[in-house]
């Protein structure tokens, strides 16, 4: 093959793969361009410790830790690989490029599992670094076969480097990846998939699962009628989204994360969504609509039914008043939060509008 002379090509591609794939495989050989990385910070790492239970004073006693010479509290090791996941939304490819993902679309091999990390901390992460990671493909062999099936191993290395340009953490990842199916490497570019298996894929793709406004939309109070009806807004509660709020709200009650729990303890449906992320989603509906300079005033909500796992969570609302306070000029809204199987809860919202600029006349 022509690939075989090619200098940048590492010997340790298999020659039986297209040559397209081959080529593919070289550009991800090289180290990438460095992008940051989620911020560490003492939020971050209290929620890690709520998982871990680590009580090492190093990671939540400041004074203990300055005593040592660092600038606060550290980082514990492994966190670095969660500083590493890029944010679902509102930027779900803030990470460059994803090297694991990249290579499950090159390969066609979208069912994967870790094998063995190898990790060196070189030093501490600490409260207040800004932090950089490249990686490259070290190396990739088969196929293979084993209890999964029929597949290729691959050694992923990874380098974050802190804002002095020192190198933190040094990482090699190795995983096994296969096709289901059985059709192997194919080749070339796939712009229907990223690769990946179907709940990895509509989680990185918010838009496809959610109603969001256009870019520009935003409402003035001289334009709002009474009776105005608001965009519906829908949200589709997987367990996934279950995880989600239960994470971000740290709320780990069980009836909003398991299941078992939830059906035989509470009699409902599935593991529910909790009044912290009712709200959130009131406040997002009501703001969808007003647009980037609208603020939530009040938000009121009467639960009647549960928004389980499985439902999706349809939001209606229409203008009932529209009025000034002082300065502020307002508007209440009347919503409905309903699923497939009827209306779950009462809510209303009052929402701050700006007013239209002078001289500006609207359509």
């Amino acid at each position: 093959m022509t690939t075989d002379q090619d200098p940048s090509r590492p010997d340790w591609i298999p020659d039986d793969l297209p040559e397209d794939v081959q080529r593919a495989l070289s550009v991800l050989a090289q180290e990438s361009a460095g992008v940051p990385l989620v911020e560490p910070s003492e939020s971050i790492i209290r929620h890690w410790l709520e998982a871990t239970e680590d009580g090492h004073p190093m990671y939540r006693d400041e004074e203990f830790a300055t005593s040592l010479g660092y600038r606060g509290i550290v980082a514990p090791p492994g966190m670095d690989l969660t500083l590493m996941i890029p944010y679902r939304w509102p930027e779900p490819d803030s990470m460059g490029r994803n090297l694991h993902y990249s290579l499950k679309r090159v390969m066609r091999t979208p069912h994967g599992v870790v094998v063995e990390i190898d990790t060196e901390y070189v030093r501490m992460i600490e409260v207040g670094d800004r932090l950089f990671l490249s990686n490259r493909l070290a190396s990739l062999t088969g196929p293979k076969r084993t209890r999964m099936g029929e597949g290729y191993f691959w050694v992923m290395e990874s380098i974050i480097r802190n804002q002095d340009g020192d190198v933190v953490v040094r990482g090699r990842t190795t995983m096994f990846a296969t096709d289901p199916d059985g059709s192997g490497a194919s080749g070339g570019d796939d712009d229907t998939s990223l690769g990946l298996n179907r709940a990895t894929e509509d989680e990185l793709d918010p838009d496809g699962r959610a109603t969001h406004p256009p870019a520009d939309q935003r409402a003035y109070w001289d334009d709002v009628e009474v009776g105005d009806e608001l965009p519906t807004l829908l949200m589709p509660i997987t367990v996934t989204r279950c995880v989600y709020l239960a994470s971000a709200t740290r709320d780990f009650s069980p009836h909003h994360s398991n299941r078992d729990y939830a059906q035989q303890h509470i009699g409902a449906r599935d593991m529910f969504t909790n009044t912290p992320f009712n709200a959130g989603m009131l406040s997002r509906f009501a703001t969808d609509w007003g647009g980037p300079l609208s603020r939530v005033r009040r938000i009121k909500l009467l639960m009647r039914d549960n928004v389980c796992a499985g439902d999706d969570m349809i939001i209606d609302g229409r203008v009932a008043r529209k009025y000034a306070d002082g300065d502020e000029h307002l508007v209440d809204i009347d919503i409905e939060v309903s699923t497939q199987h009827g209306p779950a809860y009462g809510a209303a919202a009052t929402l701050v509008l700006p007013r239209r600029p002078s001289g500006d006349g609207g359509n």
